[in-house]
Protein backbone atom coordinates (compact mmCIF):
# COMPACT_ATOMS: atom_id res chain seq x y z
CA UNK A 1 0.00 0.00 0.00
CA UNK A 2 1.49 3.21 -0.93
CA UNK A 3 1.95 6.40 1.14
CA UNK A 4 -0.98 7.87 -0.20
CA UNK A 5 -3.56 5.05 0.27
CA UNK A 6 -2.45 4.94 3.77
CA UNK A 7 -3.12 8.74 4.57
CA UNK A 8 -6.41 7.86 3.17
CA UNK A 9 -7.04 5.08 4.88
CA UNK A 10 -5.85 6.99 8.06
CA UNK A 11 -8.17 9.50 7.17
CA UNK A 12 -11.37 7.74 6.79
CA UNK A 13 -10.19 5.85 10.19
CA UNK A 14 -9.98 9.32 11.75
CA UNK A 15 -13.06 10.53 10.39
CA UNK A 16 -15.04 7.88 11.99
CA UNK A 17 -13.53 8.02 15.24
CA UNK A 18 -14.38 11.75 15.80
CA UNK A 19 -18.48 10.69 13.89
CA UNK A 20 -18.67 8.44 16.96
CA UNK A 21 -16.93 10.89 18.81
CA UNK A 22 -19.52 13.72 18.49
CA UNK A 23 -22.18 10.88 18.46
CA UNK A 24 -22.27 9.72 21.88
CA UNK A 25 -21.52 13.75 22.98
CA UNK A 26 -24.53 14.64 20.84
CA UNK A 27 -26.77 11.93 22.17
CA UNK A 28 -25.80 12.45 25.70
CA UNK A 29 -26.67 16.33 25.53
CA UNK A 30 -30.21 15.68 24.29
CA UNK A 31 -30.45 13.14 26.76
CA UNK A 32 -29.77 15.31 29.42
CA UNK A 33 -31.51 18.48 27.95
CA UNK A 34 -35.04 16.00 27.70
CA UNK A 35 -34.58 14.50 31.25
CA UNK A 36 -34.09 18.01 32.56
CA UNK A 37 -37.29 19.47 30.73
CA UNK A 38 -39.48 16.34 31.99
CA UNK A 39 -37.84 15.86 35.80
CA UNK A 40 -36.74 19.17 36.63
CA UNK A 41 -37.02 18.35 39.84
CA UNK A 42 -34.02 16.00 39.99
CA UNK A 43 -30.64 16.11 37.91
CA UNK A 44 -30.98 13.81 34.82
CA UNK A 45 -28.50 11.10 34.45
CA UNK A 46 -26.68 9.52 31.36
CA UNK A 47 -26.23 5.58 31.77
CA UNK A 48 -26.56 5.89 35.63
CA UNK A 49 -24.19 8.93 35.89
CA UNK A 50 -25.25 12.69 36.28
CA UNK A 51 -22.98 15.29 35.29
CA UNK A 52 -23.41 18.31 37.44
CA UNK A 53 -22.20 21.97 36.77
CA UNK A 54 -20.48 23.41 40.09
CA UNK A 55 -21.81 26.92 40.75
CA UNK A 56 -20.33 27.96 44.30
CA UNK A 57 -16.71 27.23 46.10
CA UNK A 58 -17.91 25.44 49.37
CA UNK A 59 -16.14 22.37 48.45
CA UNK A 60 -12.47 24.17 46.97
CA UNK A 61 -9.31 23.00 49.13
CA UNK A 62 -6.20 21.44 49.00
CA UNK A 63 -7.80 17.70 49.69
CA UNK A 64 -7.65 15.19 46.83
CA UNK A 65 -10.96 15.54 46.25
CA UNK A 66 -12.05 19.36 46.14
CA UNK A 67 -14.40 20.54 43.30
CA UNK A 68 -13.70 23.85 42.39
CA UNK A 69 -16.34 26.83 40.83
CA UNK A 70 -16.41 25.49 37.00
CA UNK A 71 -15.82 22.18 37.05
CA UNK A 72 -18.43 19.68 35.66
CA UNK A 73 -18.78 16.86 38.04
CA UNK A 74 -20.37 13.66 37.85
CA UNK A 75 -22.54 11.56 40.47
CA UNK A 76 -23.32 7.92 40.85
CA UNK A 77 -26.06 6.38 42.34
CA UNK A 78 -25.36 5.97 45.96
CA UNK A 79 -25.66 3.14 48.22
CA UNK A 80 -26.93 4.51 51.63
CA UNK A 81 -25.35 1.31 53.86
CA UNK A 82 -22.20 1.74 52.00
CA UNK A 83 -21.60 5.50 53.03
CA UNK A 84 -19.58 6.39 55.30
CA UNK A 85 -17.36 9.80 56.94
CA UNK A 86 -15.13 11.51 54.09
CA UNK A 87 -17.38 10.92 51.20
CA UNK A 88 -18.66 13.34 49.20
CA UNK A 89 -22.18 13.12 48.57
CA UNK A 90 -24.85 15.12 46.31
CA UNK A 91 -28.32 15.86 47.88
CA UNK A 92 -31.46 18.17 47.36
CA UNK A 93 -31.97 21.18 49.41
CA UNK A 94 -35.06 22.37 48.61
CA UNK A 95 -34.80 22.73 44.74
CA UNK A 96 -30.88 22.91 45.12
CA UNK A 97 -28.37 20.42 44.51
CA UNK A 98 -25.75 20.40 47.11
CA UNK A 99 -21.98 18.33 46.95
CA UNK A 100 -20.59 18.66 50.42
CA UNK A 101 -18.65 16.26 52.68
CA UNK A 102 -20.22 13.55 55.17
CA UNK A 103 -18.71 14.32 58.18
CA UNK A 104 -20.85 12.34 60.96
CA UNK A 105 -23.76 9.68 60.52
CA UNK A 106 -26.36 8.89 62.87
CA UNK A 107 -26.52 5.38 64.22
CA UNK A 108 -29.36 3.99 62.50
CA UNK A 109 -28.01 6.03 59.34
CA UNK A 110 -31.05 8.13 58.62
CA UNK A 111 -29.30 11.38 59.21
CA UNK A 112 -26.14 12.79 57.84
CA UNK A 113 -24.41 15.77 58.40
CA UNK A 114 -22.39 17.09 55.97
CA UNK A 115 -19.73 20.36 55.47
CA UNK A 116 -18.46 22.15 52.58
CA UNK A 117 -14.28 21.93 52.83
CA UNK A 118 -14.23 25.87 53.10
CA UNK A 119 -17.36 26.37 55.04
CA UNK A 120 -17.03 26.77 58.71
CA UNK A 121 -20.10 25.85 59.67
CA UNK A 122 -22.00 22.43 59.38
CA UNK A 123 -24.75 22.16 57.05
CA UNK A 124 -28.20 20.93 58.71
CA UNK A 125 -28.92 17.32 59.33
CA UNK A 126 -30.41 15.78 55.78
CA UNK A 127 -32.43 12.33 55.75
CA UNK A 128 -31.20 9.36 53.66
CA UNK A 129 -33.86 10.19 50.90
CA UNK A 130 -32.64 13.81 50.13
CA UNK A 131 -28.95 11.73 49.31
CA UNK A 132 -29.17 11.67 44.83
CA UNK A 133 -25.66 10.63 44.53
CA UNK A 134 -21.84 9.93 45.22
CA UNK A 135 -19.13 12.26 43.65
CA UNK A 136 -17.34 10.09 41.35
CA UNK A 137 -15.31 12.73 39.76
CA UNK A 138 -14.73 15.80 37.64
CA UNK A 139 -13.37 17.83 34.46
CA UNK A 140 -12.16 21.05 35.96
CA UNK A 141 -13.57 24.08 34.44
CA UNK A 142 -15.59 22.84 31.70
CA UNK A 143 -18.56 23.59 33.42
CA UNK A 144 -19.46 26.67 32.05
CA UNK A 145 -18.99 24.69 28.57
CA UNK A 146 -21.13 22.14 29.25
CA UNK A 147 -23.78 24.71 30.16
CA UNK A 148 -23.37 26.74 27.13
CA UNK A 149 -24.35 23.38 24.83
CA UNK A 150 -27.22 23.11 26.56
CA UNK A 151 -28.66 26.50 24.75
CA UNK A 152 -29.77 26.68 21.82
CA UNK A 153 -26.81 28.66 20.34
CA UNK A 154 -24.42 26.11 22.08
CA UNK A 155 -26.60 23.12 20.43
CA UNK A 156 -26.65 25.12 17.08
CA UNK A 157 -23.07 25.31 17.20
CA UNK A 158 -22.28 22.20 18.40
CA UNK A 159 -24.13 20.59 15.54
CA UNK A 160 -23.78 22.85 12.75
CA UNK A 161 -19.84 23.08 13.21
CA UNK A 162 -19.12 19.27 12.91
CA UNK A 163 -21.80 18.64 9.97
CA UNK A 164 -20.00 21.63 8.29
CA UNK A 165 -16.42 20.28 8.98
CA UNK A 166 -17.83 16.72 7.74
CA UNK A 167 -19.30 17.90 4.37
CA UNK A 168 -16.32 20.08 3.96
CA UNK A 169 -13.88 17.37 4.99
CA UNK A 170 -15.94 14.79 2.44
CA UNK A 171 -15.93 17.46 -0.55
CA UNK A 172 -12.12 17.10 -0.14
CA UNK A 173 -12.04 13.96 0.47
CA UNK A 174 -14.18 13.71 -3.12
CA UNK A 175 -11.70 15.59 -4.88
CA UNK A 176 -8.57 14.40 -3.79
CA UNK A 177 -9.49 10.76 -4.83
CA UNK A 178 -10.26 12.00 -7.73
CA UNK A 179 -7.12 13.47 -8.46
CA UNK A 180 -5.75 10.17 -7.37
CA UNK A 181 -6.88 8.48 -10.27
CA UNK A 182 -5.98 11.07 -12.98
CA UNK A 183 -2.73 11.05 -10.89
CA UNK A 184 -2.32 7.52 -11.44
CA UNK A 185 -2.70 7.80 -15.13
CA UNK A 186 -0.52 10.54 -15.02
CA UNK A 187 1.95 8.49 -13.67
CA UNK A 188 1.78 5.54 -16.03
CA UNK A 189 1.90 7.41 -18.77
CA UNK A 190 5.16 9.29 -17.71
CA UNK A 191 6.68 5.83 -16.81
CA UNK A 192 5.33 4.22 -20.22
CA UNK A 193 6.94 7.46 -21.95
CA UNK A 194 10.20 7.18 -20.18
CA UNK A 195 10.64 3.77 -20.89
CA UNK A 196 10.92 3.49 -17.09
CA UNK A 197 8.32 0.29 -17.74
CA UNK A 198 7.20 -1.48 -20.67
CA UNK A 199 4.06 -2.60 -20.13
CA UNK A 200 1.23 -1.41 -17.96
CA UNK A 201 -1.95 -3.53 -17.02
CA UNK A 202 -5.33 -0.62 -15.79
CA UNK A 203 -8.45 -0.69 -15.33
CA UNK A 204 -8.30 3.27 -16.22
CA UNK A 205 -7.64 3.58 -20.35
CA UNK A 206 -4.17 5.66 -21.10
CA UNK A 207 -4.34 7.56 -24.25
CA UNK A 208 -1.73 9.62 -26.13
CA UNK A 209 -0.29 9.59 -29.27
CA UNK A 210 2.86 7.41 -28.35
CA UNK A 211 0.71 5.49 -25.88
CA UNK A 212 -1.61 2.56 -27.12
CA UNK A 213 -3.94 0.96 -24.97
CA UNK A 214 -5.83 -2.50 -26.09
CA UNK A 215 -8.87 -3.77 -23.93
CA UNK A 216 -7.89 -7.24 -23.17
CA UNK A 217 -10.95 -8.25 -21.21
CA UNK A 218 -14.50 -6.91 -19.86
CA UNK A 219 -16.40 -8.43 -17.04
CA UNK A 220 -19.86 -7.67 -15.96
CA UNK A 221 -20.38 -6.87 -13.15
CA UNK A 222 -23.24 -7.25 -10.24
CA UNK A 223 -24.10 -6.77 -6.97
CA UNK A 224 -22.73 -7.80 -3.48
CA UNK A 225 -25.85 -7.55 -1.27
CA UNK A 226 -26.46 -9.19 2.65
CA UNK A 227 -27.98 -12.75 2.02
CA UNK A 228 -31.23 -11.46 4.24
CA UNK A 229 -31.64 -8.51 2.25
CA UNK A 230 -34.88 -7.60 1.15
CA UNK A 231 -33.10 -7.29 -2.79
CA UNK A 232 -31.63 -10.15 -2.11
CA UNK A 233 -35.16 -12.23 -2.72
CA UNK A 234 -34.75 -11.07 -6.50
CA UNK A 235 -32.83 -13.18 -9.05
CA UNK A 236 -31.72 -10.37 -11.11
CA UNK A 237 -31.54 -6.79 -9.92
CA UNK A 238 -31.82 -3.02 -11.62
CA UNK A 239 -29.81 -0.98 -11.27
CA UNK A 240 -32.82 1.36 -9.91
CA UNK A 241 -33.70 -0.80 -7.49
CA UNK A 242 -30.68 0.16 -5.36
CA UNK A 243 -31.97 4.03 -5.28
CA UNK A 244 -32.26 3.96 -1.80
CA UNK A 245 -29.00 1.84 -0.59
CA UNK A 246 -25.58 2.87 0.36
CA UNK A 247 -22.80 2.03 -1.93
CA UNK A 248 -19.52 1.13 -0.50
CA UNK A 249 -16.48 1.45 -3.18
CA UNK A 250 -13.31 -0.69 -3.12
CA UNK A 251 -10.61 1.79 -3.58
CA UNK A 252 -8.35 -1.17 -4.49
CA UNK A 253 -9.93 -0.56 -7.95
CA UNK A 254 -9.41 3.06 -8.56
CA UNK A 255 -12.44 3.74 -11.04
CA UNK A 256 -14.82 1.64 -8.71
CA UNK A 257 -16.04 5.16 -7.52
CA UNK A 258 -16.53 6.60 -11.16
CA UNK A 259 -18.36 3.70 -12.52
CA UNK A 260 -20.48 3.35 -9.64
CA UNK A 261 -21.70 6.54 -10.40
CA UNK A 262 -21.60 6.21 -14.30
CA UNK A 263 -23.74 3.25 -13.80
CA UNK A 264 -26.55 4.86 -10.85
CA UNK A 265 -26.54 7.67 -13.29
CA UNK A 266 -27.47 6.31 -16.01
CA UNK A 267 -30.29 4.48 -14.44
CA UNK A 268 -31.56 8.30 -13.37
CA UNK A 269 -30.44 8.48 -9.89
CA UNK A 270 -27.30 10.12 -8.03
CA UNK A 271 -25.90 7.20 -5.79
CA UNK A 272 -24.96 7.41 -1.95
CA UNK A 273 -21.72 6.44 -1.90
CA UNK A 274 -21.08 5.84 1.95
CA UNK A 275 -17.52 4.46 2.34
CA UNK A 276 -14.54 4.35 -0.33
CA UNK A 277 -11.55 2.73 1.13
CA UNK A 278 -8.59 0.04 0.90
CA UNK A 279 -10.19 -2.53 3.10
CA UNK A 280 -12.25 -5.22 1.22
CA UNK A 281 -12.73 -7.00 4.52
CA UNK A 282 -14.36 -4.08 6.18
CA UNK A 283 -16.80 -3.32 2.99
CA UNK A 284 -17.37 -7.28 3.20
CA UNK A 285 -18.84 -7.07 6.63
CA UNK A 286 -20.67 -3.90 6.57
CA UNK A 287 -22.97 -5.54 3.52
CA UNK A 288 -23.65 -8.59 5.20
CA UNK A 289 -24.82 -6.44 8.30
CA UNK A 290 -27.12 -4.92 5.29
CA UNK A 291 -25.53 -1.86 5.80
CA UNK A 292 -25.29 -1.16 1.86
CA UNK A 293 -24.68 -2.96 -1.35
CA UNK A 294 -20.95 -2.32 -3.17
CA UNK A 295 -20.28 -3.52 -7.28
CA UNK A 296 -18.36 -6.23 -7.75
CA UNK A 297 -17.67 -9.08 -10.40
CA UNK A 298 -19.14 -12.25 -10.03
CA UNK A 299 -15.31 -14.08 -10.62
CA UNK A 300 -13.79 -11.84 -7.49
CA UNK A 301 -17.00 -13.12 -5.61
CA UNK A 302 -16.91 -16.61 -5.92
CA UNK A 303 -13.27 -16.67 -5.68
CA UNK A 304 -13.76 -14.63 -2.14
CA UNK A 305 -16.53 -17.78 -1.63
CA UNK A 306 -13.90 -20.72 -2.37
CA UNK A 307 -11.37 -19.23 -0.22
CA UNK A 308 -9.53 -21.88 2.35
CA UNK A 309 -10.03 -19.20 4.90
CA UNK A 310 -13.54 -17.83 5.30
CA UNK A 311 -14.66 -15.61 8.27
CA UNK A 312 -18.36 -15.90 9.69
CA UNK A 313 -19.27 -12.79 8.15
CA UNK A 314 -19.17 -13.77 4.71
CA UNK A 315 -22.00 -16.54 5.07
CA UNK A 316 -24.60 -13.84 4.97
CA UNK A 317 -23.21 -12.82 1.64
CA UNK A 318 -24.81 -13.59 -1.53
CA UNK A 319 -23.87 -12.04 -5.24
CA UNK A 320 -27.23 -11.09 -7.62
CA UNK A 321 -26.17 -10.00 -11.28
CA UNK A 322 -27.77 -7.05 -12.66
CA UNK A 323 -30.40 -6.44 -15.76
CA UNK A 324 -28.20 -4.17 -17.74
CA UNK A 325 -25.39 -4.72 -19.57
CA UNK A 326 -23.53 -1.65 -19.27
CA UNK A 327 -22.49 -2.85 -15.68
CA UNK A 328 -19.32 -3.76 -17.01
CA UNK A 329 -15.23 -2.97 -16.24
CA UNK A 330 -12.51 -3.56 -18.72
CA UNK A 331 -9.08 -4.19 -18.04
CA UNK A 332 -6.24 -3.80 -20.67
CA UNK A 333 -2.83 -3.04 -21.45
CA UNK A 334 -0.74 -0.19 -22.65
CA UNK A 335 2.24 0.12 -23.90
CA UNK A 336 4.43 2.20 -26.38
CA UNK A 337 3.58 2.46 -30.01
CA UNK A 338 6.92 1.98 -31.21
CA UNK A 339 9.11 0.69 -28.73
CA UNK A 340 11.08 -2.33 -29.22
CA UNK A 341 9.58 -4.97 -27.36
CA UNK A 342 12.64 -7.53 -26.49
CA UNK A 343 11.25 -11.12 -26.43
CA UNK A 344 11.03 -11.85 -22.40
CA UNK A 345 8.49 -9.22 -22.63
CA UNK A 346 6.83 -11.20 -25.70
CA UNK A 347 6.70 -14.25 -23.79
CA UNK A 348 5.47 -12.44 -20.44
CA UNK A 349 2.86 -10.70 -22.34
CA UNK A 350 1.40 -13.86 -23.97
CA UNK A 351 1.58 -15.70 -20.96
CA UNK A 352 -0.05 -12.99 -18.80
CA UNK A 353 -3.02 -13.23 -21.57
CA UNK A 354 -3.21 -17.06 -21.05
CA UNK A 355 -3.45 -16.89 -17.70
CA UNK A 356 -6.12 -13.93 -18.08
CA UNK A 357 -8.08 -15.82 -20.35
CA UNK A 358 -8.58 -19.12 -17.42
CA UNK A 359 -9.61 -16.19 -15.28
CA UNK A 360 -12.29 -14.55 -16.81
CA UNK A 361 -15.17 -16.37 -18.06
CA UNK A 362 -15.75 -12.86 -20.21
CA UNK A 363 -12.47 -12.61 -22.60
CA UNK A 364 -11.88 -11.26 -25.14
CA UNK A 365 -11.62 -13.27 -28.07
CA UNK A 366 -10.33 -10.49 -29.99
CA UNK A 367 -6.94 -11.89 -31.89
CA UNK A 368 -5.30 -8.36 -31.44
CA UNK A 369 -5.67 -8.74 -28.07
CA UNK A 370 -4.10 -12.23 -27.90
CA UNK A 371 -0.58 -11.19 -29.27
CA UNK A 372 1.64 -7.78 -29.07
CA UNK A 373 3.34 -7.35 -32.27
Amino acid sequence: MTEEKKSGAAMHIIGAVLCVVFGFFLVCNIVIIVKGTLHPETPPTVLGVAPMVVLSGSMSGTAEDHIEVGDLIFTKQADIDELKVGDVVAFMDGSIVVTHRIVSISADRTEFVTKGDANNTEDEPISADQIIGQYSGRIPKVGDFALFLQKPLGMVIFIGVPVCAFVVWDILRRRRETRAGDEEKEQLRRELEEHRIDVAFTSLPIHSEEIEWQEVFTEKLGVLIAADHPLAQKAVLKVADLRNERFYCNNSNSDTQDLTREFCHRAGFEPTIFFQGFFPELIGQAVSRGQGVSFLAESRFQRDQQASTQYSWQRNLTFRPVEEDYCRRSCGVAYMRKSYHSKAMKQFHAFFLRYISEKYVDWSSNEQNRERK
